[in-house]
């Protein structure tokens, strides 16, 4: 391997990283402000809303509320785990998008189905993004 490659890759820094998808029983976004794929950026906690461009008119209700890193990071990846800090988790995620749509919090509630959360410097295998 040339020298200047393992100088790169040497160069490489990991950071801590934590990814949310949450599934809810309809694709609410698209009828709400036409999000039909792409992204958003705010300044709330979630940081980033992926709207997916697979599925669209179809049953297929997945987004991820929340890709973050660096600083942010770590805050999220404290609720990752455990059936309380599911909860609180869940709860932060709708009330953001909530906020962020202009809907209201008990009606994103009752599509929210479900979210899996995952947090690189928990995985062995990356132990860092």
């Amino acid at each position: 391997m040339p020298f200047t490659l393992q100088q790169a890759i040497q160069s490489l820094q990991y950071g801590p990283s934590v990814k949310i998808a949450t599934r809810f029983s309809t694709r609410w976004w698209e009828t709400v402000q036409n999000h039909q794929g792409g992204l958003s950026r705010t300044d709330r906690p979630t940081r980033i809303v992926v709207y997916s461009s697979y599925g669209i008119n179809t049953n297929a209700a997945t987004m991820i509320i929340s890709y973050t890193w660096t600083q942010d990071a770590p805050r999220k990846a404290a609720f990752v785990k455990g059936s309380v800090a599911d909860t609180v988790l869940r709860d932060a995620i709708l009330s953001d998008l909530a906020q962020i749509h202009e809907v209201e919090y008990e009606w994103l509630l009752a599509q929210y189905q479900d979210h899996d959360a995952w947090s690189w410097d928990n995985s062995e295998f990356s132990v860092g993004a």
